[in-house]
């Protein structure tokens, strides 16, 4: 019988190692808070760029970057409730899930509605209740 490798899957430590002096916290922090600032900025400058290739790949980005915001939520939120890590660290994380909550990373076009799966989805619905109405109506004529 042949043996069995178990093989472990090696992680990256972003956060380096637990001291008073690490503030690569902080340094994500503010990361996270110029990567908000660009995706206010991107809604508020190309709304009718962005509206104009909704149907492409933009919605499928948003979505992406949606996701990706919601696992940095979660791996915060460990770092938060991992008391062996040093106060200050935590403290930063703290700062850090703060941020998360405020910046969104939504791009709406003209402050109506937010790029993302849903607003395809919401496309499909209408152009299939569309396609139905005009079914009927030259059904019945």
């Amino acid at each position: 019988m042949e043996s069995e490798t178990i093989r472990t899957k090696e992680t990256v430590n972003f956060i380096g190692n637990a001291s008073e002096s690490n503030t690569k916290i902080r340094n994500l922090v503010q990361m996270y808070g110029m990567i908000g600032h660009t995706c206010s900025m991107i809604g508020k400058i190309f709304s009718l760029q962005i509206l104009a290739i909704l149907i492409t790949y933009m919605s499928f980005t948003c979505e992406r970057l949606l996701s990706v915001r919601n696992e940095t939520n979660i791996l915060v939120n460990k770092i938060i409730m991992n008391y062996d890590l040093p106060t200050t660290m935590r403290d930063q994380a703290k700062a850090f899930m703060q941020l998360v909550e405020a910046w969104p990373l939504r791009i709406y076009i003209y402050d109506m509605f937010s790029v993302d799966i849903t607003l395809m989805l919401k496309f499909i619905s209408v152009a299939t209740t569309y396609f139905i109405v005009v079914i009927q109506v030259v059904h019945f004529s």
